[in-house]
């Protein structure tokens, strides 16, 4: 059995390793064209990207396990069993159900293993990939000149040029309107001609002119526009240049503070803190709300809520507006308590969703990694039933299974943000589905079942249609 079970690890782990490198490869491509727009065009780095590619590749590992557990058993049983190797271990009395045994052993392991990565490495990973995305967000465009159109990027200065040759840097035509010293055009360059480079690190952008003229409106009051004493003066140059100022197109990193308190960016340990933490809020409010409803003014509308008595006193001063001053200072007192009871209900509301947000996350960490048990158990016995290896039929099963389970969680998540389900049972929902489909599968392997046995399946079928084409024609 020693060998056999070598036999099945090898060819297991082999398709695993295969199986999780590619939808990894796959869901990163999935979410950076769902990020195109945000990246391209800003000019970050291969360093910056990199790393964004790095920190999402690493946030994909509690969807890409449980997947690749799913593809790699099937992958394996399903060859076992095409080549008649599961054939012959049933022939020398070993059980389809022991030869599953040693991969879930390892995937024994390997749940251990998504449990720490979904625990320490994920929300690390989560942090510096959506602070980086957000600091890439904020970047400027990267500095771009394109013939006939005007660029206002660079603070103070608005370029033109009318065509840039296919060495990138030498242009042609150039206008700059130098709005440093007002908000009006007093300052205008025109240049037949120019070479840009770019200086320390890119931090400044370098023009170099060649044959133009400077135009400058002396006479122009800035403050008020008005036309003042001096004219217009132009002056002719040879060659001219200018220092511009484009270290606002690097990008600067913001602290990571800001996204500490999201929920998937958090490890169980500060999800409890976290927990504890919005517990007590949400006590403090409403023993806040009893307090104002206890102390609030009572009237013949006792036992009413604030509104309600709001409503009353306002009638009373309606009635009698002239000799109810009482009354006024009481629907003044009720318009204060409603008011503190609104905004302590929607303090209290947005609590209660980012507690809901955090036992999502909580049980999440643990369903992710309890998954992989049960994907494997799937996997293994639809495997043995199907008798088919390789990429074709297997993917599709895995794909069809994932989507079930990815549907799931994603209702699960939605009802319990919406606080109509437990986030315990919203988290755990696709396991506790799918672990019975997984031991009925394992049982009909272990009895040796036809009932969904494909070739059984496929010797009906072919028997009915011989049935049909062998029945007479009926003439009428």
């Amino acid at each position: 059995m020693k060998k056999i079970d070598k036999l099945v690890l090898h060819s297991f782990v082999q398709h695993l390793l295969l199986a999780f490198l590619v939808i990894v490869f796959l869901l990163l491509c999935r979410q950076m064209l769902v990020l195109f727009d945000d990246i391209i065009g800003k000019g970050v780095g291969i360093q910056a990207l990199a790393q964004l590619f790095f920190q999402f590749a690493i946030f994909m590992v509690p969807i890409s396990i449980p997947l690749a557990v799913l593809l790699s058993s099937l992958m394996t049983m399903g060859s076992f069993s095409e080549h008649f190797e599961l054939t012959a271990l049933k022939s020398i009395g070993v059980s389809p159900n022991r030869v599953i045994l040693p991969m879930f052993s390892l995937v024994c392991f390997l749940s251990l293993v998504a449990f720490y990565a979904n625990n320490y490495l994920v929300p690390k990973a989560a942090l510096n990939a959506y602070s980086l995305l957000y600091d890439i967000k904020q970047k400027k465009p990267a500095l771009d000149l394109q013939a006939g159109v005007f660029y206002s990027d660079i603070p103070g200065f608005n370029i033109k040029i009318g065509k840039k040759y296919d060495d990138g840097v030498t242009l042609k035509d150039i206008m700059i309107y130098d709005h440093r010293e007002a908000k009006f055009n007093g300052k205008v360059t025109l240049a037949d001609s120019g070479v840009m480079s770019t200086l320390k690190n890119e931090r400044y952008l370098k023009l170099e002119l060649f044959n133009g003229h400077f135009y400058r409106d002396n006479g122009l009051n800035y403050e008020n526009r008005e036309q003042e004493k001096g004219g217009l003066s132009r002056s002719y140059f040879s060659k001219s240049t200018y220092l511009l100022d484009v270290s606002g197109f690097d990008l600067v990193r913001s602290s990571k503070n800001r996204f500490a308190g999201i929920g998937k960016m958090r490890n169980l340990t500060q999800l409890s803190h976290d927990l504890d933490s919005v517990q007590q809020k949400l006590a403090t409010y409403a023993a806040q709300a009893k307090k104002e409803v206890d102390n609030s003014p009572k009237s013949d509308s006792s036992g009413k809520d604030p509104g309600q008595q709001d409503d009353r006193v306002l009638q009373l001063l309606q009635e009698r507006p002239l000799t109810w001053s009482i009354a006024h200072t009481t629907a003044e007192r009720v318009r204060s308590v409603k008011a503190k009871l609104q905004l302590m209900n929607a303090q209290r509301e947005k609590l209660i969703r980012k507690r809901a947000e955090f036992e999502i996350q909580y049980h999440k960490i643990w369903a992710q990694s309890a998954a992989c048990l049960v994907m494997v158990l799937i996997g293994g016995a639809f495997g043995a039933i199907i008798k088919k290896g390789g990429l074709g039929l297997p993917v599709l099963i895995s794909v069809a299974f994932f989507i079930i389970s990815y549907v799931i969680n994603m209702q699960g998540e939605k009802y319990a943000k919406q606080s109509l389900l437990d986030p315990f049972w919203a988290m755990w929902m696709s396991n506790l589905v799918l672990l019975p489909v997984g031991l009925f599968l394992l049982w009909q392997v272990r009895e040796d079942s036809k009932a969904l046995d494909i070739d059984a399946g496929r010797e009906i079928w072919d028997k009915i249609k011989a049935k049909v084409s062998k029945r007479p024609l009926k003439i009428t």
